[in-house]
Formats: structure tokens, sequence, C-alpha cells
């Protein structure tokens, strides 16, 4: 060994001195990306709640807090009356005066929002935080008119504008699919025309019905009619059953949309698709409808008009997950009917935690550090490079003490130890978080 380093010192010296470099560059980036990221979309004022101690609103653990406990917000999270300081809400929009088969929908928030009580802040299978870098809220239900299905779309909408004006992530429980459309009318009016990823089991793109333009089957037509969507940033996924024609989805190819039918994803993954859709969707503003009946009712059976043979709640969960690093702007989940559902919405209100982690979730190590959104992954490069650090550390460790019995030069310990010192002692700023490296290290220690 001490053959090997006499002849390497050179080797040495620039290894050594490429790693401190190296980690030294790495933690400014961080740094640096962490005080842009964390205060994104942010106002001068935050509220926050008053007793947990933490910046961010969290829901809080069931080791302190009885689930069945307190006000059925969604997650347990704070209520909060407007969308005011909020990076994301949730919205309830409970109606069913749209349904054409099985009412329930409107009970479909506040069931769910009942069975959230089982949420939790992180994601185990994506290591996501989102709560520890987005500011979420209950912002409680638009107050719609269960008697006049017109005037309830002229509440959402404007109802809508208000929290879109605060630069809020609206994510909406339904609700009929009727509600997409007033949604959609106060989203085009911020963003222009969006994209949209429809996740359903019918395209919802009837002209009339009954004599009535606006229903849940109508929605997308409306929207199209508008002007409210980019027709060549619409697929629609998950369609399936019977129909008034040969082809169903005929007006919507017409229209541009993108159509995938239910026998394309049977028995595959749908990650190949969503990496289409990205592409699809560029970095245009996007709008993701999310229809349950879409998911097999063996997965989720309490809705108005289920369908055999659809999604699995897996595919579910891709298509979701497939969204990460698209410019989201609004999400709905609708045709949740709670009577129907005997088995507590546990799909249901597992969809929304996903929601919140495709705009959350974490870079791959080595990867591109403006995807870093939450202290979580942050913390997870601190640790690699600590790994580095500490070989930095060893190997002068050793060097010092070859130069205690003269076989390397001191001057060699001497440049090092400078900017060993200053990796070891540099302090990462994470808003009003500090994270100080845990390593000291004294002169003594390499120059023996």
């Amino acid at each position: 060994m001490l053959s090997l380093l006499k002849t390497s010192r050179i080797d040495i010296r620039g290894t050594l001195r490429r790693s401190c470099i190296r980690i030294t560059d790495t933690f400014s980036e961080v740094s640096a990306v962490c005080n842009k990221t964390l205060d994104r979309r942010r106002p001068c004022f935050t509220p926050t709640r008053l007793c947990s101690g933490k910046r961010y609103n969290v829901p809080p653990s069931a080791e302190f807090v009885a689930r069945v406990s307190g006000i059925a917000t969604m997650g347990k999270l704070p209520y909060q009356e407007t969308a005011d300081g909020l990076d994301a809400a949730f919205v309830g929009v409970p109606i069913d005066t749209g349904t054409s088969n099985r009412p329930g929908t409107r009970f479909g928030p506040r069931q769910i929002r009942a069975e959230s009580a089982l949420l939790r802040a992180y994601n185990s299978g994506t290591r996501a935080a989102p709560y520890e870098s987005l500011m979420v809220a209950d912002i409680g239900d638009v107050n719609v008119n269960v008697y006049d299905l017109k005037d309830t779309c002229r509440r959402i909408r404007e109802a809508y504008r208000t929290i879109l004006a605060t630069g809020c992530i609206p994510l909406t429980m339904g609700g009929d699919h009727t509600i997409a459309y007033p949604i959609l009318q106060a989203v085009a009016e911020k963003h222009g025309p969006v994209g949209l990823i429809h996740v359903d089991a019918h395209a919802d793109t009837s002209d009339v019905v009954l004599g009535e333009k606006i229903g849940h089957g109508t929605p997308f037509r409306r929207c199209v009619e508008e002007g409210l969507l980019d027709c060549k940033r619409v697929v629609q996924i998950g369609l399936r059953g019977t129909g008034y024609s040969p082809d169903a989805y005929e007006w919507s190819r017409a229209q541009g949309f993108r159509v995938v039918q239910v026998e394309e994803c049977w028995f595959k993954s749908l990650a190949p698709l969503m990496s289409a859709v990205r592409t699809q969707m560029g970095t245009g503003p996007v709008y993701l409808s999310f229809d349950i009946d879409a998911l097999d009712p063996a997965f989720a059976p309490g809705t108005g008009t289920p369908e055999i043979a659809g999604l699995t709640s897996i595919q579910g969960l891709e298509i979701i997950r497939g969204c990460h690093g698209l410019n989201l702007v609004g999400c709905d989940l609708v045709e949740v009917s709670p009577p129907y559902d005997t088995t507590g919405l546990q799909l249901q209100h597992n969809l929304f935690p996903d929601w919140l982690n495709v705009d959350t979730a974490e870079a791959p190590v080595g990867g591109d550090f403006d995807q870093v959104r939450s202290f979580e992954a942050v913390r997870h490069h601190v640790i690699h490079i600590l790994v580095e650090v500490q070989s930095v550390l060893a190997v002068s460790k050793l060097l010092a003490a070859l130069a205690a019995e003269g076989e390397v030069e001191e001057g060699l310990i001497e440049v090092e130890l400078v900017v060993t010192m200053t990796v070891v002692t540099m302090t990462i700023r994470l808003g009003v978080i500090s994270l100080s490296i845990p390593v000291i290290v004294g002169p003594s220690l390499l120059v023996g």
C-alpha cells in the first residue's frame, strides 16, 4: 500500500482535489435549487397550522391524532375558506344533477374526505414528500344549486376563477362529470386552450341528451365548441362499452384527439403509453380529468355508469404517476358514488396523494437538480455527497500518517487540508431550515 501511494501521489493529489471541487460545486447547486424551488409560487403571507410547528400543512400522524376524531377534511389537512397562500387545494363539487343513470355522486366529496383519514404524509412507493414542499389545504365545497344545473355551472365557473386567480392548483372531488365543463371554462380563461388527459370509460362528447346540452355525457363537446381545448393535445384513455354507432369515438378522432380504447391497455403496463402522452402534451398547460368508471368495477364499484373490463388500479396509478413533469394546471376525480361502494372508497381517496406526487416526485440521484422539490429529496442527495466526503477524509488521514513517516510531501497534506476543511464546514440553507454537515475534523487528525 505504501509503495502504491509513493508511485501514485500525483494521481492521489488530483483525485482528492477533483473530489473536493465536485462536492463543493454540488453543495452550491443543491443550495441554489432549494432556495429557488421551495419558495416557488409562494406569496408573502403563508397560512400555517397553528400547532404543527412546521412550515407546511402536513397530515397528522395517527400515533398522535385518532383517525376518527376531528373534522373530516381531506387527509385531515387544515380547512381554510380561500385558496390564498396555497400551492394546491382540495375542492369538493357535490352535484349529481347531470347524471343519466345511478345518482349519488353528490355525496362523493364528503365520503372521500371521511375515508382519507387513512392517508399518511409520505409515499413509500415514489419516496415523494409533497407536504414538505407544497402548501396544501382543504378549502371546502362549491356552493352548488342542486335544483338548477345551469346555475350550478355558473357557480362552479366563478368559484374556480377565484381559486385560479391566487395561483393555486385545484384538485377537485366530484360530483358527476358535468363539472369538468365549467372548471375548464375557468382554466382556459387563465391559461388559454389546454391539453387534456381524459381517463374514462366513456368519451363524454355527446351533443344533446333529451334535448339538453349540459350533462355528464356532454362536457368535452362543449369544451371543443368553445375553444377551451388544444385538440392536438387531448388523449382519452380507457374508453369501452357499447355505443350508438359502429364507431362511437369517430367525433373525438375527427377533432384530433388521441383515443386509446381499453383493449389497447389490457394485460400491459401503461408506462410506455404515458411516455408518449408526455411527448404529446409538451410544455403547455394540461388538465387531468379522471372518471372513476375508467377503472374496472372490481376495483371501483361505486359509480353511476359502470362498465366491465376496465383499467386496473395499478394502471390508474401508472397514468397519474406518468403525468410527472407535465405542466398540470388542475385535476379532477369524478363520478364517485358512495352508495354503490361497500368497500369504503379505499381506492378513490388513495388516488389523490399521487396527484400531489406528480409535482414533487424526487429526481434520481445524479439527475437534473432542477427537479428537486422537497427537503427529503435534497437530504437524499446530501447523504450521497457525504459518502464521498468520508472517502476524501479517509485518504487524507492515511496521507497524514504517511507524512508523519516522511513517505509523502507535507505540501500535499497542507493543500488538501484547506480544501477538505472548506467542504466539511459547509451549511446548506433550505428556506427556514438549516442542514449542517455532521463531520468534525481538526487539523491534528490530518497532519498527524
